[in-house]
């Protein structure tokens, strides 16, 4: 599995983030991403046998400062995978 880097740290407010997450397992893991706790929309595709998953803010503002989370699970993991990030200054 890959994951995110721990932290990510942005020159300037309205830039672009981007952060990507991918796995790999049979059956196909799912990824879903959450901030703060709280989950948020996002999209995954399957290439070959590995999901990937892109967490894209077009325009980060201070208010998308914050922890984040990719977290993975399988249908036979007995728990999730979780991959903590902090975005901000």
């Amino acid at each position: 599995m890959q994951f995110p880097p721990k932290t990510k740290r942005l020159k300037r407010i309205g830039e672009p983030l981007i952060v990507n997450c991918s796995a790999k397992g049979e059956p196909s893991p799912n990824i879903t991403w959450y901030k703060d706790g709280v989950r948020i929309p996002s999209k995954e595709r399957l290439i070959n046998d590995e999901v990937f998953s892109q967490l894209h803010v077009q325009r980060f503002k201070a208010k998308d400062q914050g922890l984040y989370e990719c977290r993975i699970t399988s249908k036979f993991e007995k728990a999730p995978i979780s991959n903590f990030m902090h975005v901000g200054r």
